[in-house]
């Protein structure tokens, strides 16, 4: 039985397995935007998204290559074919890097980037492919149909080689990782049977062997296999976080109550002793400053850690608010002239409305305020405020005259806890709030290090309007 001239039989698998591929990348690229999980299983997802992505080219390659009735259209898709496998070897390396967790430099750089060199080679003269215009009968059961099977250049067996070469150490690499664990061991199964298709492939059009061409159902049965396996990890990853969210709650109710009391008893009785501080020794007095010195740090501290832990997790009321306002607020609170006889405070005369909570607000402006007036000059504070619109947002920014952030330091002082001067008061917390409540709004702060009177922080929130 012949099958019809402008149905090929052949491209019906790879016609199937396209639109598949070509979903699973949309699904998975959407996922590594949208999930809330960390850097390295982002990286999971959307490398094994541009891997479908690359997938569903070689694919649609397939179709034109198996359906073509002309030898010179088929040798188009042809090359087209193996222009495809670099793309789709270079995306499967970096998603096994982001997978099996590969640290080498030769996985993260050298291969992604020598593979490249690949590319241009497939598509260029007859260095992969050479043309054959003589069709080839294939006899499927009692079907038969022809195809324009063109013949492999010199550079394809060098290809071959090296991307199984690499193909072979990674699937050790699988291994040694998913061995002894079920039912992960399952996908390194179907990592053999990809690899195996592929040389099966290499075995037919070498003609080693006549055989059918399995590499598309090998990508399938690989595909699938990690589409499980990334649901799976996503959802232990999910268990986690909620895990993690349970004990984050619990440990916020603790601070916010179980700690404030004995802090508040703590107080409330040594200040009841300082008032008879009179009849005590200068070593009791001294020793009683230091409890209270202590339950002061302490409570601080306790204050700190519970607003850097709720924030994003707090349910808060957005809105627009007033920038200017918030500022003189925050500006109230620090009561600048008791703490400094002379002092300069510049602001500008109109302020936008930024979208978010008016808490949060307040809390980055108080910590950059208070983080000028503990650092800056100790005779003389000076702060400077000014905005402007920039990136379709807002941005802020705070000159002071104090020592400034040495370069090597304008990414470490956002860590929670890193305090450089110890001598100065504080538990380190006050720009890690900053970061993480500018974060929480969407935006981004930074260090300008080319101010070089002092110390200059800036940050950019998204959604702003100015007064009218």
């Amino acid at each position: 039985m012949i099958w019809p001239d402008h149905i090929r039989l052949l491209s019906f698998p790879a016609a199937m397995c396209c639109p598949l591929f070509f979903w699973n990348a949309i699904v998975y690229g959407m996922f590594s935007r949208v999930l809330p999980i960390g850097d390295q299983e982002r990286k999971k997802f959307f490398y094994f998204g541009l891997t479908s992505l690359s997938l569903s080219i070689y694919s649609f390659g397939s179709v034109f290559l198996y359906s073509s009735p002309n030898h010179q259209v088929a040798y188009f898709w042809n090359k087209w074919q193996g222009a495809t496998l670099v793309p789709v070897f270079i995306c499967f390396v970096l998603f096994t890097t982001a997978q099996l967790g590969l640290k080498g430099i030769y996985w993260r750089k050298i291969l992604p980037w020598f593979s490249s060199i690949f590319f241009p080679m497939m598509i260029w003269g007859n260095l992969f492919v050479v043309p054959s215009p003589a069709p080839k009968v294939i006899t499927i059961g009692s079907y038969h149909t022809t195809i324009f099977e063109n013949q492999l250049g010199w550079m394809a067996i060098p290809f071959f080689i090296y991307v199984l070469g690499n193909l072979f150490f990674l699937g050790f690499l699988w291994a040694k990782t998913y061995w002894g664990k079920w039912p992960q061991r399952l996908h390194f199964f179907a990592f053999l049977f990809f690899l195996a298709a592929a040389i099966n492939d290499i075995l037919v059009v070498t003609e080693v062997y006549h055989f059918f061409y399995l590499l598309e159902l090998g990508f399938v049965v690989f595909i699938l296999a990690m589409s499980m396996q990334l649901f799976r990890d996503y959802l232990k990853k999910s268990r986690e976080i909620e895990s993690l969210s349970e004990e984050m709650r619990f440990l916020m109710s603790t601070i916010s109550h179980d700690f404030y009391s004995p802090l508040i008893s703590i107080e409330g009785f040594s200040e009841r002793l300082a008032k008879d501080a009179v009849k005590m020794s200068d070593s009791e007095v001294h020793y009683l400053e230091r409890i209270q010195a202590n339950s002061r740090y302490l409570r601080d501290l306790v204050a700190e850690i519970s607003d850097y832990l709720t924030i994003g997790r707090a349910k808060e009321l957005d809105e627009w608010v007033d920038a200017g306002q918030v500022v003189r607020q925050a500006l109230a609170i620090l009561d600048i002239p008791q703490h400094r006889t002379h002092y300069e405070i510049l602001l500008p005369d109109a302020w936008p409305k930024v979208w978010g909570s008016e808490k949060r607000l307040k809390q980055i402006f108080l910590n950059l305020m208070q983080n000028s007036l503990k650092y800056g000059d100790p005779d003389r504070f000076y702060v400077r405020v000014r905005w402007e619109a920039s990136k379709g947002g807002v941005t802020f920014c705070f000159d002071d005259k104090g020592p400034g952030i040495p370069p090597h330091l304008k990414d470490k002082i956002f860590t929670t806890f890193f305090r450089e001067q110890r001598s100065q008061p504080g538990i380190g917390l006050g720009l890690a709030i900053v970061k993480k409540s500018v974060e929480n709004l969407g935006g981004r702060v930074w260090v300008d290090t080319e101010y070089t009177e002092g110390a200059r922080f800036c940050f950019w929130l998204p959604e702003y309007k100015e007064e009218s």
